[in-house]
């Protein structure tokens, strides 16, 4: 037999085993896996996602505060973006707002923010504990400015 011969038929006796072992495997194993159509983009479970913030401030140790205007809250993150906290929901009581617009935070870490919606102003602490409303009795302004006065030992702190 020529070698050109004998490597042809080689590599068909090649083909023919492989093929047989192949149309052998049993039906189970080729379809095993079921893939579903879940999806087309990942779902990112963020506690963080914003709808019209309006505002943020920066705390003496670099916290960023942003007032999230639709979602009705403030969130909080360290200066590197980490989420830390969020308070507020949608509501007229304490600690609840209605489309806060302003932010701002005192020399002593306190935050305070517009609430556009109920026409007041809202003090915090850093963390989010309530501490204070007043009420303004008209629509207050979408700016908020904290000027601090330091006379004789004693601290006065204007909203304006």
């Amino acid at each position: 037999m020529k070698p050109e011969r004998k490597n042809i038929l080689k590599s068909l006796a090649v083909f023919i085993a492989c093929f047989i072992s192949l149309a052998c495997l049993p039906v189970s194993a080729i379809s095993e896996e079921i893939y579903r159509f879940g999806r087309m983009w990942p779902v990112l479970e963020q506690p963080w996602y914003f709808s019209s913030p309006s505002d943020l401030a920066a705390d003496r140790d670099d916290f960023i505060y942003i007032a999230d205007t639709k979602n009705d809250q403030i969130q909080k993150f360290s200066s590197d973006g980490q989420f830390v906290a969020k308070w507020g929901s949608k509501g007229d009581e304490k600690g609840q707002f209605l489309l806060p617009c302003g932010i701002e935070i005192d020399s002593s870490g306190f935050v305070y923010v517009a609430d556009s919606g109920n026409n007041r102003i809202q003090k915090f602490t850093g963390d989010g504990k309530f501490l204070i409303i007043t009420d303004l009795g008209e629509p207050c302004e979408y700016a908020l400015t904290i000027t601090e006065n330091h006379r004789g030992g004693t601290e006065n702190h204007r909203v304006i």
